[in-house]
């Protein structure tokens, strides 16, 4: 696991409980005889608590994601090393075709 993989999953867990403790606090300042400013703000912190839980969710499943496609790049490539080779050539070849068409349209426009 890289450094930035380390802060990262630090990130999320010190955003989670970021999210807990603000939840605590809005639940423990609870009392039955608020007034209506008290709840209305108390209603807004929840949905933002709810809407920030959802976004780390969406955080954590994307990272996840994004980390198993990284591990089969990197397994694939290993694996399949001409195969990698030939995409790259590939690649170069698709530039290249790209490049010299641009040249050519220039070239017949002056």
């Amino acid at each position: 696991m890289s450094r930035a993989d380390v802060v990262r999953e630090r990130l999320i867990v010190d955003i989670d409980r970021l999210v807990e403790d603000i939840e605590e606090l809005v639940n423990a300042t609870a009392e039955p005889s608020d007034d209506g400013a008290i709840a209305s703000v108390r209603r807004r912190i929840s949905q933002t608590i709810a809407s920030a839980k959802n976004s780390v969710a969406q955080a954590k499943k994307i990272i996840a994601a994004s980390r198993q496609g990284a591990e089969a790049v990197v397994w694939y490539t290993r694996e399949h090393c001409w195969a990698r080779g030939a995409m790259q050539v590939g690649a170069v070849m698709a530039l290249a075709c790209v490049v010299r068409s641009r040249w050519r349209r220039s070239h017949q426009q002056s």
